[in-house]
């Protein structure tokens, strides 16, 4: 769907730890049904999602810490990031006290923001909520909403403007115009 809405899109899907999860679960467990899924060379999340149909690119995890799988887009880097914090907008800033750079991460589930003026200029941190189930068999969230970002840049070192795109039961607003789930939404 996002390819067909805008076919020029640069997509790329970031792993985190659950996509980790399977990865490893799948290596130390199931290595014949790794391959079978995969064939020899590719992740199962490139098949399983079928990211080559829609010409996106797996960002995938090569450590255990899933720390290297950022997208370093110059003025911002877009990860997973391992850190966690209490409150919504909390783990923006803690990354963005630590790195000192424009941040936007995906581990926490919430969409909080934070910012801060340097001598450098205006860095600013986002956390990039999700768009899974809000109630998972597997732990009681309270601070998870539905979430995704659009980035906007001209070119590389310019300038670049993150925008959230908060979805509330199936619903969003972007460019001005109410987006809906066709159907009953089941995240």
């Amino acid at each position: 769907m996002i390819r067909e809405r805008v076919p020029g899109a640069w997509i790329r899907y970031v792993t985190g730890n659950h996509e980790h999860r399977l990865h490893r679960y799948l290596i130390d467990k199931a290595p014949e049904l790794l391959e079978l899924i995969t064939g020899a060379d590719s992740s199962p999340l490139e098949k399983v999602l079928d990211l080559g149909s829609v010409g996106a690119e797996l960002i995938p995890c090569h450590s255990d810490r899933f720390t290297d799988t950022f997208v370093d887009l110059g003025e911002l880097l877009v990860d997973h990031f391992a850190m966690v914090r209490a409150h919504s907008g909390y783990t923006a800033k803690n990354l963005l006290d630590k790195s000192g750079v424009s941040i936007l991460q995906a581990h926490v589930h919430s969409a909080g923001s934070s910012n801060k003026l340097l001598h450098s200029g205006q860095v600013m941190a986002w956390e990039g909520g999700c768009l899974c189930s809000l109630k998972p068999s597997y732990c009681t969230p309270t601070k998870w909403v539905h979430a995704f970002h659009m980035i906007h840049r001209r070119r590389a070192g310019e300038f670049f403007h993150v925008e959230p795109v908060i979805v509330l039961d199936g619903r969003a607003f972007y460019g001005g115009r109410l987006w809906q789930s066709p159907g009953e939404v089941t995240l």
